[in-house]
This record gives structure tokens, C-alpha cells and sequence, in this order.
């Protein structure tokens, strides 16, 4: 069987959690430090009002996509690749 998505919104057609707020939930769940890490070095700050933040990654996310830093997200995403390895081995 092929399976073939068209167009766009699927995901929420179907009503599955794959925003950037939904991702940044489970991450705040599972790895608070990386979250907020990633999230700093972006401007970002997890004390921020909920809407402040929600409109802040809406409004500057192409612009911080297109300026990540490949060092620092290596970097970061090692650390993260660790955690997860060393809580799923526990």
C-alpha cells in the first residue's frame, strides 16, 4: 500500500499535536534545560507571557531559522541526543 499526502493541513485534519507548540510542550516535559537553552540563545524566554512567546515564535521564525547558529544546535543537540539515550537506557 502507497500512502500519498497532498496539500497541506493534514495534520490538522487529522487532529495530531505536530505544532511548534505542541513540540515545545513535550520538550518542556521531557528536557526543560535544552528547551530553554535553545530557546535563549534565540530570544526566547521561557518566563515569558504564553501569548508574548506564542507570537514571538510565530513572527520570528523564518528569520531565526534562517540565522541558526549550526555550531550552538550541534552542540545543543548532542547534549540532547545524550539525555534521551542515557533516560531511555534507565
Amino acid at each position: 500500500m502507497k500512502l500519498f499526502i497532498i496539500g497541506n493541513v493534514f495534520d490538522k485534519g487529522h487532529e495530531l499535536a505536530t505544532s511548534y507548540w505542541d513540540f515545545r510542550t513535550y520538550l518542556e516535559n521531557l528536557y526543560p534545560d535544552f528547551l530553554y537553552a535553545f530557546e535563549e540563545h534565540y530570544y526566547i524566554y521561557p518566563r515569558m507571557d504564553e501569548n508574548a512567546m506564542k507570537k514571538i515564535l510565530w513572527d520570528e521564525l523564518e528569520t531565526n531559522l534562517a540565522n541558526i547558529d549550526e555550531d550552538v544546535t550541534s552542540t545543543e543537540s548532542q547534549s540532547l541526543i545524550s539525555a534521551m539515550l542515557h533516560n531511555h537506557d534507565t
